[in-house]
C-alpha cells in the first residue's frame, strides 16, 4: 500500500532489505528484523534531514564569493595541516629554541606572544595598552606645543603613532595568532613538514637586521639633528622628543617586520612545492598540495593587508609634513643667499629627510617582498611543465596541472588586487617624481629666485 513505500530519504540499500523489490509485498522476514529496519530507517531519515537543514542554513549564511572562499580556505587548513601534517607543539616548540630571535623580535614589541604562557600573553596585552598610552601622551604633548619645529616633530610622531597602534589592532583583529602562534601555527608546521623551517629563520634574521638597520638610521639621524648639531628647525634639544620619535619609529618597523618574516615564509613555502614537484617529476598530489599553499597565501594575505594600510598612511603623513618643512628649511637658506650657511647647517639640511627616507624604504621593501610572492607563483606553471617528463610526449594530467596552478591566479593580495613588480614598480617611479617636484618646487619659489 502507498503508506508502506519507502522514504524518499532512506537509502536504497536500506529500502531493499525491508521490502520486495516491485512486487508490492512484503518480505518474509521477522518482526525483530522488522523493528530493526524500521529503526534503520527512521534513523537515517533523521540524520539525513539534520544534514539537509545544516546544508540550508550554512548557504542562507553564505553572502558572497569571498565568504565561501574563506571556508574553502579554513576547510583545506584544518584538514591538511592541523589534520594530516601538524606537528607536535613540543617539537616546533624545540624549533623555536633552536632560533628564537625571529620570533623574540617580534614579542619585544608585544605583536606575538613567544610562547603560550600567560605571562607572555600578559606581556602582549601590556604592549598594546603602553602603544595606546604613547599616543595618547603624545597628541597632550601636540595640543601643547606651540613653536613650529617642535609641532612637527610631535606632529609626525602623532602619525606614525597612530599607524603603528592601528596596525597592532588590525593585526589582532585579523587574528594573527592562528597564523603565527603560539598555539596554532599552520605556517610553522606546513614548513617543518616540508624541510625548510631552518631555512625560514635564517632568512628572516637575515631580513630583521636590515629592518633593525633603518630603523637605527632613522633614529640616529633624529639624534644627530636634535642633540649634536642643534640645527635650528629641529626643535629645542631634548631626549624626551628623542625617546618618543624611537619608540614610535619602534613599533612601525616591528609591524613591517612581522610582514616581511610572513612573507619570507611563503616565499619558501612556494620554492619548497617546486622542489617536490622537480624531485618526484611530478609525481607528487600536485593540485591538493597546491590548493593547500594557496590557501596559505590568501589567509597571510588577508590578515595584514589592513595593518600595512594603517602603518603606510602613518608613514604617508610624514613625508608630505616633512616635504612642507623642507619648503621652508630651504626658503629660509635660499633668502640669505646661501652665504650664512655653515658646514653645520649644510649637514642639518643633509639629514633632514635621513630620519623619513629609512621608513619610506622601509614600504617599498617590505612591497617589494610582497610582489615577489606573486612572481614566483606566476613562474610555478612554467617549471612544472618542463619538468614532469614522465609519461607519453603529450601526458594530459601534467596539462591538467598546469593549467589548473596558472587559472587558479595565485599571490600575494591586497583588497582583491594581485600584488606583482609591476605595480611596485609604478608606486617607486610615482613616489621618486613626486619627492623629486617637491624639492625643486621649493627652491625655485624661494626668495632668492623670486
Amino acid at each position: 500500500s502507498p503508506s508502506e513505500r519507502p522514504s524518499p530519504n532512506v537509502p536504497e540499500a536500506v529500502s531493499s532489505e525491508a521490502y520486495s523489490g516491485g512486487t508490492g509485498t512484503e518480505s518474509h522476514t521477522s518482526s525483530s528484523d522488522n523493528e530493526a529496519a524500521s529503526s534503520d530507517v527512521g534513523a537515517t531519515t533523521t540524520v539525513t534531514g539534520h544534514h539537509m537543514s545544516s546544508r540550508l542554513s550554512v548557504m542562507q549564511s553564505r553572502s558572497s564569493v569571498d565568504a565561501l572562499r574563506m571556508q574553502n580556505e579554513a576547510r583545506l587548513i584544518e584538514t591538511h595541516i592541523y589534520g594530516e601534517m601538524a606537528l607536535h607543539d613540543a617539537q616546533i616548540a624545540d624549533e623555536n629554541r633552536k632560533r628564537p630571535v625571529p620570533m623574540l623580535a617580534l614579542a619585544v614589541f608585544g605583536v606575538i606572544p613567544y610562547n603560550a604562557g600567560w605571562l607572555w600573553w600578559l606581556y602582549s596585552k601590556l604592549a598594546v595598552v603602553a602603544a595606546a598610552a604613547l599616543l595618547a601622551g603624545i597628541i597632550m604633548i601636540t595640543t601643547m606645543v606651540s613653536d613650529a619645529p617642535d609641532l612637527y616633530f610631535y606632529l609626525c610622531a602623532a602619525c606614525i603613532g597612530f599607524g603603528g597602534f592601528g596596525g597592532m589592532i588590525f593585526l589582532r583583529l585579523f587574528r594573527i595568532h592562528d597564523l603565527l602562534g603560539p598555539c596554532r601555527r599552520p605556517l610553522e608546521s606546513y614548513a617543518a613538514n616540508f624541510g625548510f623551517l631552518d631555512g625560514w629563520w635564517v632568512v628572516s634574521g637575515s631580513r630583521l637586521s636590515v629592518v633593525l638597520g633603518l630603523w637605527g638610521c632613522s633614529t640616529l639621524s633624529h639624534v644627530i639633528m636634535n642633540l649634536h648639531l642643534e640645527c635650528p628647525r629641529a626643535g629645542a634639544p631634548s631626549v624626551f622628543s628623542c625617546g618618543i620619535n624611537c619608540a614610535v619609529i619602534g613599533i612601525a618597523c616591528s609591524i613591517f617586520y612581522c610582514k616581511l618574516h610572513i612573507c619570507c615564509g611563503l616565499e619558501l613555502a612556494i620554492d619548497s612545492y617546486c622542489t617536490r614537484c622537480y624531485d618526484s617529476e611530478g609525481e607528487v598530489n600536485s593540485i591538493v598540495e597546491w590548493n593547500v599553499l594557496q590557501a596559505l597565501l590568501r589567509r597571510a594575505a588577508r590578515t595584514i593587508e589592513a595593518s600595512f594600510f594603517s602603518v603606510s598612511t602613518g608613514i604617508l603623513g610624514v613625508v608630505v609634513l616633512t616635504s612642507a618643512e623642507m619648503f621652508v628649511l630651504f626658503g629660509d637658506a635660499s633668502s640669505e643667499g646661501f652665504s650664512d650657511f655653515t658646514a653645520n647647517d649644510a649637514l642639518c639640511v643633509a639629514l633632514w629627510p635621513c630620519w623619513v627616507v629609512p621608513l619610506g624604504v622601509l614600504v617599498f621593501y617590505f612591497v617589494f617582498k610582497a610582489a615577489a610572492i606573486t612572481e614566483k607563483c606566476n613562474r610555478v606553471p612554467a617549471f612544472v611543465n618542463s619538468v614532469m617528463i614522465t609519461g607519453p610526449e603529450f601526458d594530459p594530467n601534467k596539462q591538467y596541472v598546469v593549467q589548473y596552478i596558472m587559472h587558479s591566479a595565485a599571490g600575494f593580495y591586497v583588497k582583491g588586487v594581485r600584488l606583482n613588480a609591476m605595480w611596485a614598480l609604478k608606486g617607486i617611479y610615482v613616489f621618486g617624481v613626486l619627492l623629486f617636484s617637491l624639492l625643486t618646487h621649493s627652491i625655485l619659489k624661494s626668495p632668492n629666485h623670486s
